[in-house]
């Protein structure tokens, strides 16, 4: 696995391909530092954990999942979706393995796959 894989995943586990600001352009992703990614760096506490701690990402870390990271958790289920998209993205790559990971999330975005065909555990199983 190349250390470029890595740039298209944060460390939270937000996938970039599937942000609007990384497709259009205005974000290289947050680990590039390109983009609207100088300014999130500033502020967002996952990264500048990750990075203190030299861990590429949260699932790497014996304290996950911590206060960091359950703090995007909103109570209403509704509110919780970037909570819930890197739940389920930290899951498959501890599952299935960074590599099968993104090539899972290219061949969805593509229309090559559908979630259908990679079976309802694949998406669903959250629980860690």
């Amino acid at each position: 696995m190349s250390e470029n894989e890595w740039d298209m995943v944060a460390p939270c586990g937000l996938y970039c391909g599937e942000c609007t600001a990384f497709i259009d352009g205005r974000c290289g992703g947050c680990r590039s530092n390109k983009g609207l990614s100088k300014e999130y760096r500033k502020y967002c506490k996952i990264y500048k954990c990750s990075y203190n701690k030299n861990i590429r990402i949260c699932l790497d870390c014996s304290k996950f999942p911590c206060k960091l990271f359950y703090f995007f958790r909103a109570e209403r289920l509704e509110e919780s979706s970037w909570f819930l998209d890197v739940w389920v993205n930290m899951k498959q790559i501890k599952g299935i393995g960074l590599e099968r990971f993104l090539r899972r999330r290219i061949n969805i975005l593509t229309g090559n796959m559908c979630y259908a065909k990679l079976g309802f555990e694949a998406i669903v199983d959250v629980a860690m």
